[in-house]
């Protein structure tokens, strides 16, 4: 279905990173990195696209190229989450935490971090025997926790309204 859109849609950006984004997942590596560079475009480019580009290199182990994409893409957008938590798991697939953790620090800091960013610097945190910091009830994973369910839950019972009818 994807692979149709990016026919009859050959430079729609949105289709073309989204089928990119299929084929990595897919494990097609090399198919996905040319349908994404064909999605940029060199005046006017997208910081999505060069997170996306990156990502797709990390996963075939050119990290270094795959982070010149990354601070590509912070000139773009900067302090831009999503591209800081790439960045950062970028550095923990090459085992250098430290970095790792002051750039996942930096996402995590972001009022649009999602949970699944403060859960990668928990657990950079772990992996450097800061387990306190990271996964404590209070850590960095518990700063963007889930409502408690006991919230979620209308407070009146059906009794309750049945006596109040």
């Amino acid at each position: 279905v994807m692979r149709k859109a990016a026919i009859y849609h050959a430079t729609d950006r949105e289709v073309l990173s989204a089928l990119g984004k299929a084929l990595a997942a897919d494990g097609r590596f090399e198919e996905a990195l040319g349908t994404v560079r064909r999605a940029q475009r060199s005046d006017n480019p997208d910081w999505q696209l060069l997170a996306t580009e990156g990502a797709i290199l990390d996963s075939v182990g050119k990290n270094e190229e795959a982070r010149a994409l990354y601070r590509q893409a912070l000139v773009l957008a900067p302090g831009e989450p999503q591209i800081l938590n790439n960045l950062g798991l970028s550095y923990v697939l090459t085992n250098e935490l430290e970095p790792a953790e002051e750039v996942l620090r930096q996402a995590a800091a972001s009022p649009k971090a999602t949970l699944k960013t403060r859960q990668n610097l928990a657990l950079v945190l772990g992996l450097r025997g800061k387990r306190e910091e990271g996964g404590g009830p209070s850590g960095a994973a518990a700063a963007v926790a889930p409502a408690p369910a006991d919230s979620l839950v209308q407070q009146n019972t059906w009794a309750e309204i049945a006596q109040s009818g």
